[in-house]
């Protein structure tokens, strides 16, 4: 159960909280550039003599609010009731008695079909007026907040700068689906743990209400919530995990994320909990220098050592002449003999899985060709011409084979070979890419070498 002081309160106001409290914190929504002015002259006002506004009231759909109208003509609205969703609104103290000037209200207006639309002078914040009690929503989009509070239909698509939402419940729902950065100093754009609230109405178990919305009886636990069900996606380049949090905030179960375009369904039904975090990992770059084999190759003696020959491309022995490039695509011309092209790159820092892929296409179905890849740490050397990795000054192999792809043994149109390279908790100093071909009087081509790593969120 959850108990209040407030005899208006509604349960589901609670679940905003780590959310408000963010937003306030971080102070996400910007203060309004645009003021509107309600002047006040203190000595005319001591001297009996009247402002130059009148506060009236107004009550719709069951709200009561308040603007100001001018005092010599009530018909003149000077600052619209709807001023405080559009522009800061204040009472300023003058040293003169000053007429209130009449707000421009509808600047600030759009309409789309039936809708109309009031949006905030910092453009953070879109106010759908309700045509009736059942209709009206709320869109918050800034740095580190986004979402949408209101009444939405099935299929319904709020698209904002860094999230986007579908509503799924069939038919009419009410809800607040919002994402916020989870710590202080980040952003949507950055963070790497972001906090999700999906909650629509929330009731004690036997909670009443009047006519007025006035609770007559707070009922007793637990809270029954209703359940939101709605698609959400993040906008940000690196992999997502979600988890589910419990109403304590305490990491739950996993959920299903669909990690290639960064979104994941909610459903307080199946889920049980309004609230959940996702992890967002860093983005990923293409980090093979030459990986559609668009500069020369670089000729050079027996041994390359890997800390002296790193990220200068792709690297063959000076008297090799059976690679040719052409069109940003390699060819092993004729694979009579031992033939190897390698790639060396620094890879400090990189761990986990690291996506990996390479285009070929072959003629020829007798030989050997294969690509390689090897983890190494340290100082090593490399063999120009041979099918071995990485070595000490021994000869002896000292790197870690992550990956191998057989690319011979039948003829074939050009084709994307993938796979995934586990790199570890640590990672490795250096990653090393050989091609390495012989046997065979048909011509193999290689084309789009590509080797994922993280570059930033």
């Amino acid at each position: 159960m959850l108990q209040f002081d407030n005899q208006y309160f509604n349960p589901h106001v609670a679940a905003l909280y780590p959310f408000l409290m963010r937003m306030i914190h971080r102070g996400d929504v910007a203060e309004s550039p645009v003021v509107a002015k309600r002047p006040a002259h203190l000595p005319s006002v001591l001297n009996n003599a009247s402002l130059s506004f009148l506060d009236r009231s107004v009550t719709e759909l069951g709200l009561t609010t308040k603007f100001a109208v001018d005092r010599s003509n009530a018909s003149i609205t000077n600052i619209h009731r709807r001023t405080p969703a559009v522009a800061k609104c204040v009472v300023e103290w003058t040293t003169n008695f000053e007429a209130t000037a009449v707000f421009p209200i509808e600047n600030y207006r759009g309409t789309v079909d039936t809708n109309t639309y009031w949006d905030a002078a910092t453009g953070q914040l879109t106010w759908q007026e309700g045509l009736d009690e059942t209709d009206g929503l709320i869109l918050i989009n800034t740095p580190g907040t986004q979402g949408a509070l209101g009444f939405f239909d099935q299929d319904d698509i709020v698209d904002l700068a860094n999230v986007k939402i579908q509503f799924l419940k069939p038919g009419r729902q009410f809800a607040t689906v919002c994402v916020t950065a989870k710590n202080p100093g980040q952003t949507l754009a950055d963070a790497d743990e972001l906090l999700v609230l999906g909650v629509a109405r929330a009731r004690n178990t036997g909670m009443q209400y009047d006519a007025t919305g006035k609770v007559t009886s707070a009922g007793t636990g637990p809270v029954l919530m209703e359940p939101v069900q709605a698609k959400v996606w993040i906008k940000r380049a690196g992999p997502i995990a979600v988890n589910k949090l419990d109403h304590d905030g305490l990491l739950g179960a996993a959920l299903n994320a669909d990690s290639t375009n960064k979104c994941f369904t909610i459903d307080g039904a199946t889920d049980q909990t309004p609230f959940y975090k996702v992890t967002v990992g860093p983005a990923v770059t293409n980090i093979v220098v030459n990986g559609a084999f668009t500069a020369p190759l670089l000729k050079t003696n027996t041994y390359w050592i890997g800390n002296a020959a790193a990220n200068l491309g792709w690297l063959v022995h000076s008297k090799n002449t059976k690679f040719v490039i052409s069109s940003e695509t390699l060819t092993i011309a004729t694979r009579g003999g031992y033939n190897a092209v390698s790639q060396i790159l620094t890879a400090g820092g990189v761990t986990g899985n690291v996506p990996f892929s390479v285009r070929a296409k072959n003629s020829v179905a007798g030989g050997t060709t294969w690509l390689k890849v090897w983890g190494c740490n340290g100082v090593f050397k490399l063999q120009t011409t041979d099918a071995t990795g990485p070595k000490n000054n021994a000869n002896q192999e000292i790197g870690v084979l992550l990956h191998y792809v057989d690319i011979s043994g039948s003829v074939y149109d050009w084709t994307t070979f993938s796979g995934t390279l586990n790199l570890g908790a640590t990672g490795y100093d250096y990653l090393i890419l050989k091609i390495y071909s012989t046997g065979g009087s048909g011509t193999t081509a290689f084309d789009d070498v590509v080797l994922e790593v993280p570059t930033g969120g």
